[in-house]
């Protein structure tokens, strides 16, 4: 791949991402800029409304993390 560094590969798949019910990412902002977030949403695969929680939020309970057996749930961390 052109411009490839090592470690900065793609983890997630486009269609993935699309499919998930929860997208939990540590921090929106930095997700927003680099990593496998930021290359979907400027490939307008993924919009920032797609993104369910941060990390913070599930853990002081603002919001639910799982809530049934067959939900999907794609953490993504980039710090």
């Amino acid at each position: 791949m052109p411009g490839h560094l090592p470690g900065m590969g793609r983890e997630l798949e486009p269609e993935l991402d699309c499919r998930s019910y929860k997208i939990v990412v540590d921090t929106i902002e930095v997700c927003k800029t680099t990593g496998d977030i930021a290359y979907l949403m400027n490939h307008d695969l993924l919009k920032e409304d797609q993104i369910y929680a941060d990390l913070y939020e599930i853990a002081k309970r603002m919001k639910k993390g799982g809530e049934d057996d067959l939900e999907i749930i794609i953490i993504v961390s980039q710090s």
